[in-house]
């Protein structure tokens, strides 16, 4: 099947139920349960219904909370849905501009978003040294642009499009080996970006274990 034509957008934001998606935010969010950030009182009751997310008060303390107070979403305004969808699109790569179409959502504010939760992702990422007795490393050369670095030198201007280097890359020349670890025991992942794919850069910040194989 061939189709020649414009790349089809689907609304899939309708396609969810807000109940079913409120849920799922309030276990992975909340993993203890939804509880007082103040008293870590879990008895509440409904203060306000309003809006996609009710309000509560607690029952120790009178303070009141939401399902997303305290998390990076604190203070948007969108369905359950469109933030499940979110994190659903973030997590396979899709690209910005298709993701805010699907979604219904400027690209300046969906971009605002995806920058917001990757910064979190990074400042809370694990430290600890992975236990296990069997671990499984690799590393792939992801082609970038250094876009968040001024280039004010001439001669070393940001990449074009289609960086057409191949084999092992460095940070030097825009395509910084990412290394990931996966336990076996554990199913657990670490990922990390890496100047260089050397022996002494394979090594996990604060981790201390050298990754090579």
């Amino acid at each position: 099947m061939w189709y020649d034509g414009p790349i089809i957008d689907f609304p899939i934001v309708e396609l969810l139920d807000d109940s079913i998606c409120m849920l799922w935010l309030e276990r992975h969010l909340h993993p203890d349960g939804l509880q007082c950030l103040h008293c870590r009182c879990t008895e509440r009751r409904l203060f306000r219904g309003q809006g996609h997310f009710p309000s509560y008060r607690c029952r120790a303390c009178d303070s009141y909370y939401r399902l997303l107070t305290g998390a990076i979403f604190e203070k948007t305004r969108q369905r359950p849905a469109t933030l499940v969808l979110l994190l659903r699109g973030i997590a396979k790569g899709e690209p910005t501009a298709r993701l805010a179409r699907e979604l219904g959502l400027s690209r300046k504010q969906l971009h605002t978003l995806r920058q917001r939760i990757q910064g979190n992702l990074n400042v809370t990422a694990p430290t600890a040294v992975m236990r296990g007795t069997a671990f499984e490393a690799d590393e792939l050369c992801q082609k970038s642009g250094e876009n968040s670095i001024p280039h004010r030198d001439p001669s070393d201007p940001p990449r074009r499009r289609a960086n057409k280097r191949k084999g092992h890359g460095t940070y030097a020349n825009d395509r910084p080996p990412i290394t990931s670890l996966v336990s076996r025991d554990m199913g657990k992942q670490r990922c990390w970006v890496c100047h260089h794919a050397d022996t002494r850069n394979r090594r996990g910040p604060g981790r201390g274990e050298c990754l090579s194989r």
